[in-house]
């Protein structure tokens, strides 16, 4: 059983490797600038490196920098060119997201695999939204990474199949979530420790899918046949 507790990556942010995304401002909460300044390596795509230098207060500088170049404003290259590794990666198959989480894993082949906080990505242009529960998919069950996808409400991960257990702060949360199938595959899953269990439950897009559920204990648990996005609604103060 995979043992899982999201919400370390709020509360040991030095344990964390931080990825800022390009997406929209308005989902920015004041705990971002520290996560951010106290992780142990931070990386942007390119659009994100935008936000990061022109953000107050000031950011500490991306270690990395990486994506197609067709984002990254020509003086916001300029100024990170002294501290940061530029990397074109103009690969058109897959997302500067997923370039990022591959480059990670890459980088730490050698160390232990970090735990990952993406800022954005999850909100703005639907399309995008999409493209970034893609690659959270592919880096949880391609690249073996934990990774948690942190915007203005809301912290989102990926349940891989199997069993898993998912340890809860109820300080941190409103008890709101959603734990949803996105696989074109059958999904049978079994949930406890919800207000709305599952027993062995089809869940599908055009039948059964668990939002707006509410998590009743301290510690869940989840079966699951195919992969999941399980999506916590945050309490307010947790994201100062």
């Amino acid at each position: 059983m995979r043992q899982l507790s999201p919400f370390d990556c709020l509360q040991k942010l030095d344990d964390n490797v931080c990825v800022w995304l390009n997406g929209s401002p308005d989902a920015e909460r004041p705990i971002w600038t520290r996560l951010w300044n106290s992780s142990k390596k931070r990386y942007c795509t390119d659009g994100g490196a935008n936000r990061v230098v022109k953000r107050t207060p000031k950011l500490a500088s991306p270690d990395v920098v990486l994506g197609d170049m067709d984002s990254i404003q020509s003086e916001v290259a300029e100024a990170l060119r002294p501290t940061t590794r530029l990397i074109d990666a103009p690969d058109q198959d897959k997302t500067d997201l997923t370039k990022c989480l591959e480059f990670i894993a890459e980088d730490f082949k050698n160390h232990a695999a970090p735990r990952i906080v993406l800022l954005g990505g999850t909100s703005g242009r639907f399309d995008h939204v999409l493209a970034a529960i893609n690659s959270l998919y592919n880096s949880t069950n391609q690249l073996q990474l934990e990774v948690y996808c942190l915007d203005g409400e809301n912290l989102t991960f990926v349940l891989d199949e199997g069993e898993h257990s998912v340890k809860i702060d109820r300080q941190s949360v409103t008890g709101t979530c959603g734990v949803v199938p996105f696989c074109q595959k059958p999904t049978v899953v079994t949930m406890k420790g919800f207000r709305w269990d599952l027993e062995n439950a089809t869940m599908a897009f055009g039948g059964v899918i668990s939002t707006s559920n509410y998590m009743e204990k301290d510690v869940l648990y989840v079966q699951t046949s195919a992969p999941l996005i399980f999506t916590i609604e945050l309490q307010p103060l947790a994201l100062v």
